[in-house]
Formats: structure tokens, sequence, C-alpha cells
């Protein structure tokens, strides 16, 4: 009985699909909690104290490294890498999944807790419009700074001979990695959509709060539903980021005189 059960799973479910499938939601979890990281930093760097708990290493100051990694963990911390801080069950766990082994053919996509902070409480030199500006940006940006060590690793991949080896394995890294490139590339210029609730959106209402209140208040208040509606054309908005991540990919693997590796 267990051998015809572990035979029609493995047909429904080869086991290279769930082995690239957990590779690759591994490595969304990462994204995505360094994303809201970033936004965490940013605010506490700015002087906000908001996303940050204390703990009892070093009496919560910045430089609490253990708390950084998740280790001293207080009560809500959001001044850490560690992904269970972040993570939002529908947006980091259950849509991902469902992409990834039910619907493989969909595009991976997923979503962590939004990061509470004070734009009041930054520093003196720094506005309200400035620090909110700034914090949007930060998760992007971190997205785009992972998108870069994921070439780098790309790269000194290639430059080892890891592809090409005959190895399932280890072409299966090149795939993976080429993967999480495009991945981060994605993410970074999908929350520049300059639409509510994504960082775009933010930054769009903050800049006409004071030029365009009555535009800056419509977007607070319907930036949902316009996004719901542009949900369904994502594909083509986000088309040229897809371009330019495989002609990105395409270039690294060129370095080697390796085609395009991409899973998914």
């Amino acid at each position: 009985m267990e051998t015809v059960i572990s035979d029609t799973l493995g047909a429904l479910m080869p086991h290279t699909m769930v082995r690239d499938g957990i590779v690759l939601f591994v490595g969304l979890v990462i994204s995505i909690s360094l994303h809201e990281f970033g936004h965490a930093a940013m605010a506490v760097w700015l002087g906000d104290p908001t996303p940050r708990s204390p703990t009892r290493l070093l009496r919560g100051r910045v430089t609490d490294l253990g708390a950084v990694l998740g280790v001293t963990r207080g009560k809500d911390n959001r001044y850490t890498i560690n992904p269970a801080a972040h993570a939002d069950p529908i947006g980091t766990v259950v849509l991902p999944l469902f992409a990834l082994f039910l619907m493989p053919t969909a595009a991976l996509f997923g979503w962590g807790r939004p990061v509470p902070f004070n734009p009041s409480a930054a520093r003196a030199k720094v506005s309200q419009k400035r620090m909110v500006i700034l914090v949007s940006l930060a998760g992007p940006i971190m997205n785009l700074l992972q998108a870069l060590a994921y070439s780098v690793l790309l790269v000194g991949l290639l430059a080892l001979g890891v592809i090409g080896t005959g190895y399932d394995l280890a072409d299966a890294t090149t795939g993976w990695v080429s993967t999480l490139v495009a991945l981060n590339l994605l993410l970074a210029f999908f929350n520049l959509l300059p639409v509510p609730p994504l960082d775009g959106g933010q930054i769009l209402v903050h800049s006409l709060a004071r030029t365009n209140p009555q535009w800056s208040s419509w977007l607070q208040q319907y930036g949902l539903f316009v996004f719901l509606v542009l949900f369904p054309m994502l594909p083509f908005i986000l088309s040229p980021v897809q371009a330019l991540s495989r002609a990105w990919i395409t270039w690294l693997m060129s370095l080697a005189g390796e085609p395009l590796v991409l899973l998914g």
C-alpha cells in the first residue's frame, strides 16, 4: 500500500518539483523578511524606536545583535531578520505554497506584515515626509541588494564551473539562484508601483500631501480598490521588469558562455 501511495504522489508531483518548490519557498520567505527588515532598520536608523521591541541584552539598544538576529526577540520586534517576525500567514505562507505546489504555472508572489513606524519620531533634521519616503524606499532597496548578492553568487558558481557538470543538483542550484535574482528584481519594482498600500503608493501619497491634498486623500481612501482592479493586469504591467530580469541573467550567464537558467 505504501509503495502504491508513494508512486501515485511521485506521478502527481515529481521529487524535483518538490525540491525546487521548497528551495524557492525558503528563498521567497527570506526575500520578504529582509524587505520588511529594511523598512524597520531605516526607521530605527532615523530615530524611531517603534519597530524595535526592548530586549534584555544591552537594554534594547540598536547595537543589540541578538535582537537583530531574532535570538533575543521581544514581543512583536520587527527590527530583526528573523522571518517569523515578518511572516504573514496568507501572504508569506499559504499563497506562495499554493502557487508553488498546486499552480506551478502561476507567478510566485507574496508579502509580509507591514512594519509599524512613527514619522513624527524621526530625528529633528528629518521631516515626516522625508522619513516616510526613506522608510518606504528601504524595502525595495533591500530586494535590489539581494538581487545583486544572488547575481554575485551566480557568477561565482559559474566561475567555479558548477553549471554544466552533468550533475542534476549542480544545474538545479544555478537555476535556483537565477530565479531568486529575478524574484527579488520583481519584488523591488512591484513594491515601487505608485498605488497604496504598496511602498510606491505611500511615497506618492506623502509627496502629494502638500501640493495636491485632494489626490493624496483620495489615494489613501481608495488606493486598495485601485490595486485590486489593477491586480489582474500585473503580469502585463510587470512584463518590462521580467524582460529586464531575463536580460540581466542572460548577461550573467553569458560570462561563462552558458544558456539562461530559470525555474518556473
